[in-house]
């Protein structure tokens, strides 16, 4: 295990506050334990997941102009049926899953 140092810069004044890294994994297990580390990957886990998705709901000008050069006329339309419904019933999601989905299929 090593101790190492990281500059960050914190209400206008740059501390350098120490952290370990880790050589092995039986390191982590004699400092903290089975249950500790599970609680730690389950905890880093679920904050990867939520980064991912309100980075799949960021729908930027760039993301919509990429998007509408990709898909085809047949997904066009249906993108705008659903826009239409969620205007209709006042559910946002509908569409933004719609975008969602075509993003993930063309990889935008």
């Amino acid at each position: 295990m090593k101790t190492l140092k990281v500059k960050i810069s914190s209400k206008g004044q740059v501390v350098e506050p120490e952290y370990r890294q880790f050589e092995t994994i039986q390191e982590v297990m004699d400092l903290h334990g089975e249950v500790k580390i599970l609680d730690m990957i389950n905890a880093q886990e679920k904050a990867d997941c939520i980064k991912e998705a309100r980075a799949m709901r960021r729908i930027t000008k760039e993301v919509l102009a990429q998007l509408f050069a990709t898909i085809t006329g047949a997904e066009f339309a249906d993108l705008r049926q659903k826009t239409e419904q969620a205007d209709e019933v006042g559910d946002d999601t509908i569409r933004l899953n719609a975008i969602c989905d075509l993003r993930k299929k063309y990889n935008i």
